[in-house]
C-alpha cells in the first residue's frame, strides 16, 4: 500500500489544551482530504507543523485517527514573546526536516499543503529525496496581502511539484502551466448529520456565516435587509475583532429601523451548534466584496457548508464559483449592491426539487475517484 506524508497545519480536539496553532476551516478540509486518500486506497499519514500558541511547552504525540490514518504532532516550544516564538518555530522546523528526511522514501508521496512557512523546508526535501511531492494550493497568498514579490516566489515555488490539489478551475489555469495530475476541490463534501430546526414561525431565514472582516460580506448581507418584506429574517454568525463585531451591531440597529425584516447577530457557533443553526435557514449569504483579490484563486467554504446543510445559496457572481461544478445551485448576483442580493433572495422557487446533499454527494464520489490518480 502506497504511503502518503500529509505535511500541512492540523491537530484535533482532543489536544485543546496544548493551544496548537491551526485554522479549523483549514483543518476541516485537510482532514477530509486526507480520509479521501485513505479511500482511494492510500496510507496517510498528517505530519502537523502546528506549533504551540501557549505559553507551555507541549510533548509530541502520535495518534490513530482511523484506518490507515494518523496523526504526528512534534514537540512544540512556548511562544511567549517575539523571540521565543522565533526559537519555537525554528525548533518545530528542525524536527520536521529531521523526520521526514529519514521517513520519507522514493516510493512515498508528499502531500504539502501551501504555506509560506515552510516553503524553503519542502525546497530542501526536494532535493534531497526523490519522491513525488502534490502541493495542495488553496490560494497564492500573495493576492491575499498584496504583495506582488511573495505572489512571484509563490508562483515559482508551485513548480517544484510533481501534481496539484486546487480548490478552483481558475488556480489550475495560473499555477499548472505544463498539465501535471490534478484534482480539483472546493472544500469538505461531508454531509453532516441532520438536527431539529431551531425556528418555526413562518419566516424565510437568511444566515450569513463566518468572518465578520468588511471584505467578507456580512454588512451586506444585512444591508439587503432594507428591501426585504417582514416576512424574511436575516441572521449573522460568526468570529471577528472586537471593533468588527460592534461596527455589525451599529449596522444592524440603523437598518432595522428603516424595514420590517427582522436582522439579529447571533454570535459564534461551532460543532453542532453551528449546524443546528444553518440547517435551521433556508438561504445563506456568499457576498463576499466582487472586488476583492482572493476571489480570483479562492473559493469561498462557506458555500459549501450551506450546501451540505441543505440550504439555498445567494452568492456574489465572481468567476471562482461561477465556473465551478455547484454553479448551478447557486443563485447569483452582480455587484455589491444591497438591492441586488434582495432581488436574488426573492428570486427562489421553494417548491422545486432542489437537493444540495446529493450534488455533494456526485463530487464526494468523483473527487475519491481523483485521487486514484497521483
Amino acid at each position: 500500500m502506497k504511503k502518503i506524508y500529509y505535511l500541512c497545519y492540523f491537530d484535533i480536539p482532543e489536544h485543546a489544551a496544548q493551544k496548537r496553532n491551526f485554522v479549523l476551516s483549514a483543518a476541516t478540509k485537510s482532514d477530509y482530504i486526507a480520509k479521501s486518500f485513505v479511500k482511494a486506497g492510500y496510507m496517510v499519514e498528517i505530519v502537523s507543523a502546528a506549533g504551540t500558541c501557549g505559553k507551555n511547552f507541549c510533548s509530541g504525540s502520535v495518534t490513530q485517527l482511523g484506518e490507515n490514518l494518523t496523526l504526528r504532532l512534534f514537540d512544540a516550544k512556548p511562544a511567549g514573546n517575539a523571540v521565543q516564538r522565533v526559537l519555537a518555530r525554528r525548533f518545530l522546523k528542525k524536527q520536521l526536516k529531521s523526520y521526514l528526511l529519514t521517513n520519507v522514501t522514493e516510493d512515498d508521496i508528499l502531500l504539502v499543503y501551501h504555506s509560506l512557512g515552510y516553503m524553503d523546508l519542502v525546497k530542501a526535501l526536494r532535493s534531497k529525496i526523490n519522491c513525488k511531492i502534490c502541493l495542495d494550493v488553496e490560494e497564492i497568498y500573495g493576492d491575499v496581502i498584496g504583495d506582488e514579490k511573495a505572489k512571484e516566489k509563490e508562483l515559482a515555488f508551485f513548480q517544484c511539484a510533481d501534481s496539484y490539489l486546487f480548490p478552483t478551475e481558475l488556480l489550475s489555469q495560473k499555477v499548472n502551466l505544463n498539465g501535471k495530475p490534478e484534482a480539483v476541490i472546493y472544500g469538505t463534501y461531508e454531509n453532516p448529520k441532520s438536527f431539529t430546526p431551531l425556528f418555526d414561525d413562518g419566516k424565510i431565514h437568511c444566515v450569513y456565516a463566518g468572518v465578520l472582516e468588511p471584505r467578507k460580506g456580512a454588512g451586506t448581507a444585512i444591508a439587503a435587509a432594507e428591501f426585504l418584506p417582514s416576512n424574511y429574517h436575516i441572521h449573522i454568525i460568526g468570529f471577528g475583532r472586537a471593533e468588527d463585531i460592534e461596527n455589525i451591531q451599529t449596522q444592524i440597529a440603523e437598518v432595522s429601523d428603516k424595514t420590517e425584516c427582522t436582522v439579529t447577530f447571533d454570535g459564534k457557533k461551532s460543532g453542532d451548534e453551528y449546524l443546528q443553526f444553518l440547517q435551521s435557514c433556508q438561504i445563506g449569504f456568499a457576498t463576499q466584496s466582487s472586488a476583492a483579490a482572493f476571489n480570483a484563486t479562492s473559493f469561498p467554504s462557506k458555500v459549501l457548508s450551506y450546501l451540505s446543510n441543505g440550504l439555498r445559496v445567494v452568492s456574489v457572481r465572481i468567476k471562482a464559483i461561477e465556473t465551478s461544478k455547484v454553479a448551478d445551485l447557486l443563485y447569483f448576483y452582480d455587484g455589491d449592491s444591497p438591492e441586488a442580493v434582495a432581488e436574488a433572495i426573492q428570486s427562489i422557487d421553494f417548491s422545486d426539487r432542489y437537493d444540495s446533499r446529493l450534488a455533494l454527494q456526485r463530487l464526494d464520489e468523483m473527487f475519491v475517484n481523483d485521487c486514484k490518480m497521483f
